[in-house]
This record gives structure tokens, C-alpha cells and sequence, in this order.
């Protein structure tokens, strides 16, 4: 029986893995999932004052949060009038706990 990895050709699964990392590839986008693996869930507000100074208007902030949940990485919720975001792929978790390790880490 083939495998998942087995059932896709070396160019189908480099695509998958091109399309996955060209969310990671952004600094609003890197900062967004650093601040909800750090706080767990958070609300489009709260991520606006915390990434990039606080200079991204509500609308950019909502756009990036709006392709990572389209591409699966985010799931939101709605309470009342604000909408909370929080990290839902694992892939995600594994990769931005390894960057932290890699980069982040106290020397």
C-alpha cells in the first residue's frame, strides 16, 4: 500500500511545500504566527498593535489573516464584534517551534 508522500511526484510535493513556506515568507505573516504561538489566540486588534509596530492599518492586518486561515493555517472564532485567530496546523507548530529553536534561542 502507498504511502500519502508515495501517491504525489517529487514536482507535485515540492509545489505543496513551496505554497505552505510562501505564507511563512512574509514579516507580518512570520510575526503573526510568532505572536499566536507564543499567546495561544488572540484578536485582529491586538495582532494589529503588535505587528509591525503597530503601523499595518486593520485592513493589511485582516488580508494576512485571511490567507493563512483560507490556506489552512489559522482558525478563527467571532465573539461578538471581534474575530480571535489561532494557529490550527500542526505543520505550523513543528516549523515555528524549530525556527524558535534555531534563531530565537538565548546563546
Amino acid at each position: 500500500m502507498q504511502t500519502e508522500q508515495e501517491k504525489y511526484s517529487l514536482e507535485e510535493q515540492s509545489q505543496v511545500v513551496v505554497d505552505f513556506l510562501k505564507n511563512l515568507c512574509n514579516v507580518y505573516r512570520l510575526q503573526i504566527l510568532c505572536l499566536l504561538m507564543e499567546r495561544g489566540e488572540m484578536c485582529v486588534n491586538h495582532l494589529r498593535e503588535k505587528t509591525g509596530d503597530g503601523k499595518l492599518t486593520h485592513s493589511a492586518i485582516s488580508q494576512h489573516l485571511t490567507r493563512m486561515r483560507e490556506d489552512g493555517l489559522l482558525t478563527s472564532r467571532r465573539d461578538a464584534q471581534e474575530c480571535y485567530y489561532k494557529v490550527s496546523d500542526e505543520k505550523v507548530i513543528q516549523i515555528m517551534t524549530t525556527l524558535k529553536e534555531i534563531f530565537c534561542s538565548q546563546q
